[in-house]
């Protein structure tokens, strides 16, 4: 009775830890993915905010960002093309398509 008491203890213990652990993979893998699409002087800042993940996307120089600001079809396709790409899964994965 006292090692399952104690062995419970114990993974409630380390459940705090595995939710870091999950946190800062997602924090990681975020930055990463963005930093991988991003112009190389761009900076790229994640974090958790709230319960939520945050993505912070600053251009530099300043006269590169100024002009995206006020070009406002150029913002929205250059962050559109900061995100990953959707994967196919299913029929369109296999190369299989509809025949009807």
């Amino acid at each position: 009775m006292r090692l399952t008491s104690f062995l419970l203890l114990a993974a409630i213990g380390f459940m705090p830890i595995q939710a870091a652990a999950f946190q800062d993979n997602a924090v990681k893998t975020l930055t990463e993915e963005l930093k991988a699409h991003a112009p190389a002087k761009w900076d790229v800042r994640v974090r958790w905010r709230d319960g939520q993940l945050l993505a912070s996307i600053t251009p530099w120089p300043y006269q590169e960002a100024f002009q995206l600001w006020y070009d406002t079809n150029k913002l929205a396709d250059t962050l559109t093309s900061l995100c990953p790409k959707k994967k196919p899964t299913g029929h369109a994965a296999a190369g299989l398509t509809s025949t009807s």
